[in-house]
């Protein structure tokens, strides 16, 4: 009980400052790295608050002994890696992103690994009446495009049918919540060159959740579900938390996962139709039952 209340203190004491300036995006520059490529926590404090623009980010670390010392980190942390490597060996390349980089090129981006045991959340810049929040960017880390492509041996390959998804929970100043969600991994269609995973940074659109967001709750699911839960590992990278909503591609609405798709179109980046993906930078346009229609971006390596 006592940890709740420092933690929910130091929260409302950070955002009486920030609430007196205008909201800035979270681009996670601003965030000091001591050492190495990337930080996963102080391990003094077991549960703390990471600040980049106006927003505040939960992050949990403690120190584990199996007969040796773990540096154990989850929720968000911030990375500045370049590499897009991965050997399973959980020695740092769990902050490896699939692009090896931030949203355009930027430097740093924040890598979250969601938990059963402590809540990845975002907080917003008014946490008492809350506030719109336009979106961020999501990446997959090397982790999840190594096991979309059967590099997990203990997980085993995505086939047809598979999936990971990625929640986002938003609560508003009345306590009601709106929920949406981004495809991580997408094998669902039966077609297998419709299947998807993200390598490159994708529009997570939040303006649905309404204008009083007080904070958002990151979860996850999948297809690749065991006893004790989820076995693909469960992170992703996330940057420009509260940027401007992008005019260009976005990505496809998880309502509209819920029709039915009539037709796919592939095109390069240049606007030439192709009749599957090819390697580099494809625009998938799915065309849905109800005459809609929805575009977004696959890098294909």
């Amino acid at each position: 009980m006592t940890k709740k209340i420092l933690y929910l203190t130091a929260l409302a004491a950070i955002f009486v400052t920030s609430n007196a300036s205008a909201v800035d995006v979270a681009t996670f520059e601003d965030f000091y790295i001591p050492s190495g490529n990337y930080w996963k926590g102080n391990f003094n404090t077991p549960d703390t608050l990471i600040k980049s623009g106006s927003y505040l980010f939960s992050n949990h670390s403690e120190i584990q002994n199996y007969g040796y010392e773990y540096r154990y980190g989850s929720n968000f942390g911030v990375s500045k890696s370049t590499d897009t490597a991965c050997t399973w060996v959980y020695g740092g390349e769990e902050f490896n992103s699939a692009s090896g980089s931030g949203v355009n090129g930027s430097q740093q981006f924040a890598v979250a690994y969601i938990s059963d045991y402590n809540k990845c959340q975002a907080f917003m810049s008014d946490t008492v009446n809350g506030t719109a929040i336009t979106g961020c960017y999501i990446n997959n880390t090397s982790y999840i495009v190594s096991a979309a492509r059967g590099g997990n041996s203990y997980e085993g390959d995505f086939v047809t049918g598979d999936w990971l998804l990625l929640t986002a929970t938003a609560t508003n100043a009345d306590g009601t919540t709106v929920k949406d969600s981004l495809y991580l991994i997408d094998f669902r269609s039966s077609i297998e060159s419709e299947h998807t995973y993200l390598t490159d940074w994708t529009w997570f659109n939040f303006s649905n959740m309404g204008s009083n967001v007080r904070y958002i709750t990151f979860t996850m699911t999948g297809s690749h579900t065991g006893t004790y839960g989820l076995n693909t590992p469960s992170y992703f990278c996330l940057d420009d938390f509260g940027a401007s909503v992008p005019t260009a591609i976005e990505d496809i609405p998880f309502s509209q996962a819920l029709k039915t798709v009539t037709g796919t179109s592939y095109y390069t980046i240049d606007g030439k139709q192709t009749t599957s993906l090819q390697k580099g930078i494809n625009i998938i346009v799915t065309r849905f039952s109800d005459g809609t229609a929805s575009s977004k971006k696959v890098l294909i390596k």
